[in-house]
């Protein structure tokens, strides 16, 4: 009697679960397919696969109209050219859950080893970030990417990026850097995640996108990586700020700017012949798109609100000597 039971249960399990697009009931699925397709674009790359094998992990919920797809799976072959994200602002509504095309919910999903990988990484970076040596400033200077990228490419040496410093620097690198720049005013930017956001929901894996280090960096520069992002938080930010001697003058939410310029760099990187052959010689192909698809998954991001970018102007309290 268990056993029959047990069978039974299978059995409505797997007439009535979520039935892989890859499968031979795909003649039924084109609905299906349609949506996919008008979010996530086949390029020329992909001209030579069935469309549906570069969702052979998908797994559809008829039922409740909801296709998950392989996050693994989707940034593969994004990295690798064969499909493009029609906007910004559908990475908005997909990280949150909230893509609806043609009636299907189209969600991220993400295995378990991707947590376990993500897991053992978090903990590495916040074991390295805490017990980091004190660096000097001129050692910062030298070895970290600190300063703001514009749009163009630029480094703007008037700001600096917080998510490149260590965080156990933040703090004397913020008293420092004034110091070494003879200046009245500093200005800092900053990312950071919403304060709803926590391990291990789909939200958060899907915020940490951007801010990891890539497989495919075989690159004689290594890229400065951006962990602080994901173990500082505002909160962490207004207990160090600001220093004694210092206080802040302007706090601004500048997220949509951001936004804004991530994807003029992604533009460039497409259609700026020049800059992307001197990208790919110093770099490799698949750097190059890894890179170009993170710059719009964190702009998408952005536009979502489950992370946002901050500018903080910091100058001297009146008759103080700190920068002096």
């Amino acid at each position: 009697m268990a056993t029959f039971a047990y069978v039974l249960w299978k059995f409505l399990c797997l007439a009535t679960g979520p039935k892989r697009i890859g499968s031979k009931h795909l003649g039924a699925q084109r609905d299906v397919l349609a949506a996919l397709a008008s979010v996530f674009i086949p390029t020329k790359a992909a001209w030579t696969y069935q469309y549906q094998d570069l969702f052979a992990d998908a797994c559809v919920t008829e039922s409740a109209k909801i296709i998950n797809i392989d996050a693994s799976q989707l940034f593969k072959n994004l990295v690798n050219g064969q499909l493009e994200i029609r906007s910004t602002d559908d990475i908005s509504l997909l990280v949150q859950g909230k893509l609806l095309v043609y009636g299907w919910n189209i969600r991220l999903a993400f295995s378990a080893k991707w947590k376990i990988v993500l897991l053992a990484w978090l903990l590495n970076q916040y074991m390295r970030s805490n017990n980091v040596d004190c660096l000097s400033i001129i050692l910062m200077l030298s070895q970290l990417n600190i300063f703001v990228v514009s749009s163009q490419g630029i480094h703007l040496v008037h700001k600096v990026d917080m998510d490149h410093v260590p965080n156990r620097e933040k703090e004397n690198f913020i008293k420092n850097f004034a110091q070494l720049a003879d200046r009245d005013s500093l200005v800092l930017e900053f990312t950071c995640f919403a304060d709803h956001l926590r391990w291990p929901g789909q939200p958060f894996i899907a915020c940490t996108v951007p801010f990891l280090p890539s497989d495919h960096r075989r690159c004689s520069k290594p890229h400065p990586e951006r962990f602080s992002t994901l173990l500082y938080g505002l909160r962490e930010y207004m207990a160090i700020f600001p220093p004694k001697g210092l206080q802040v003058s302007k706090l601004a939410d500048i997220s949509a700017e951001r936004r804004k310029s991530l994807e003029r760099r992604a533009q460039d990187f497409t259609n700026n012949q020049q800059w992307r052959t001197a990208y790919i010689e110093h770099h490799n192909m698949l750097c190059w798109q890894a890179t170009r698809v993170k710059l719009l998954w964190e702009a998408g991001l952005l536009a979502s609100g489950l992370i946002y970018r901050l500018r903080v102007t910091i100058v001297k309290k009146a008759n103080d000597s700190t920068f002096k």
